[in-house]
């Protein structure tokens, strides 16, 4: 990293982490700031931004929020989310809400069953084309922020 000296970095990661019934929040706390202090340590002079874990569904339930009612968010994913806002907001780091920025809760199943899905069946991997969408809509989030934070400082 310090070799390329990144302006920013971004950590994307959790969707996994909360499909463990048994997470441990504070130990997830504990490993995100840990990578968060490894990263300012290799780079202290690049931001980080965290993309909040997206939304995702699980099989096997019965009166699910998907289409088929046979799909939940698995419970441990609203807490990886959590856990990311909260040491963001305590390190400084910027937080991105992927799982909002993508429709919330369920959206997953939303955009599996569209014309053109954006997700693949298993309701928690991005299809090509929905990885290009929600690239996107991150890219014109940040260009966003990034305006109006130059505007403000003029």
């Amino acid at each position: 990293l310090a070799a390329w000296s990144p302006s920013l970095i971004i950590l994307a990661f959790g969707t996994n982490e909360g499909f463990d019934d048994a997470l441990n929040g504070g130990a997830y706390a504990d490993l995100l700031r840990g990578q968060i202090a490894r990263l300012r340590g290799a780079a202290p002079a690049a931001d980080l931004l965290i993309l909040g874990a997206p939304d995702a569904l699980r099989n096997g339930a019965t009166n699910g929020c998907s289409a088929d009612g046979k799909r939940i968010p698995p419970p441990s994913l609203a807490l990886v989310r959590d856990v990311q806002r909260r040491v963001a907001e305590e390190t400084g780091v910027a937080y991105w809400d992927w799982h909002g920025r993508m429709g919330g809760d369920c959206s997953a199943d939303r955009l599996a069953t569209m014309s053109e899905p954006h997700m693949r069946g298993d309701r928690v991997h991005f299809t090509n084309v929905g990885a290009d969408w929600i690239g996107g809509v991150l890219a014109d989030d940040l260009l966003g922020a990034y305006a109006a934070w130059k505007a403000g400082r003029g």
